[in-house]
């Protein structure tokens, strides 16, 4: 599959660093602030993704033979599978880093056809295995098939990481566009499905907006580039949708910092340190 680049538009699109090395956002006086992604990461449990993963160790359990007859497989039997499946290599929880790695490659080449550069150079770059290669060539296609249906979008910025002073919390935009004079902002995805986490996160990035850059977001677009059809799947939020989305994060923000003050005040009588035994 062959995914050409976009033309090039016209010069003075920003194009920010991206995100900070392992999310070390900072507010103006040095002090580490959490990301959107931790903020939602803690409130919001992300059951379908823990069973995913679980799926993915059970597939693989099968394929090792492990469990190749058992339709009702005991804890042992599970536990042995687990076991072999470790040894050869698989752990249930690299499998999300993979998809993610994925995705991190996508958006990059993304960002590259926004600045008419060469996506598929970009993609070469990350050192993909060939499926994961291929899994990433169709959720760029899929990008581009989008892309193809609104080109009245002018995109002005990409990958900007931006802070809130007043609220303590950080983030990095995908995108932010012009829409016929209205503000844009836009989140590329490549998960298999949409989540309400992407909607708050989206609430969170314009939130930041207004308190980094004064700037208010008309509409907002989840595009979900997936990697198994090629096909683009889109959610729009704009309106009231936009302002709840908007409000529904900072509650979670607020509970987050309050989660944290809790567990400082009390985490030491939770957990009290265990006490040594004195050797006789």
């Amino acid at each position: 599959m062959t995914v050409e680049a976009t033309p090039p538009h016209p010069a003075g699109i920003e194009r920010g660093p991206g995100r900070p090395h392992r999310g070390n956002y900072r507010d103006a006086e040095g002090r580490k602030v959490p990301s959107v992604t931790t903020i939602l990461d803690a409130m919001d449990a992300k059951q379908g993704l823990q069973a995913w993963r679980m799926r993915q160790c059970f597939d693989q359990g099968y394929e090792y033979g492990c469990l190749q007859d058992a339709h009702d497989p005991t804890q042992a039997q599970i536990k042995a599978a687990r076991e072999k499946a470790t040894r050869d290599g698989f752990r249930p929880d690299s499998v999300g880093r993979e998809a993610g790695y994925i995705g991190s490659a996508v958006h990059d080449a993304i960002e590259s056809i926004i600045h008419g550069d060469d996506g598929i150079a970009t993609l070469d770059g990350f050192g993909l295995t060939a499926e994961q290669h291929k899994q990433a060539l169709k959720a760029l296609g899929a990008w581009k098939r989008w892309r193809d249906e609104n080109r009245h979008l002018r995109f002005v910025a990409t990958e900007i990481p931006l802070i809130s002073d007043e609220l303590g919390f950080g983030g990095t935009i995908d995108a932010l566009a012009d829409d016929c004079g209205r503000v844009w902002l836009a989140d590329w995805k490549s998960s298999s499905r949409f989540y309400e986490s992407h909607v708050y996160q989206i609430g969170g990035y314009v939130q930041l907006l207004s308190d980094a850059r004064g700037i208010d977001v008309d509409d907002a677009t989840i595009v979900r580039c997936c990697k198994k059809t090629g096909r683009p799947h889109v959610m729009t939020i704009g309106g009231q949708q936009l302002k709840a989305a908007r409000m529904g994060f900072v509650w979670r923000l607020r509970a987050f910092k309050l989660d944290e003050s809790f567990r400082r005040f009390y985490g030491a009588q939770l957990n009290p340190p265990r006490r040594r035994k004195v050797a006789s």
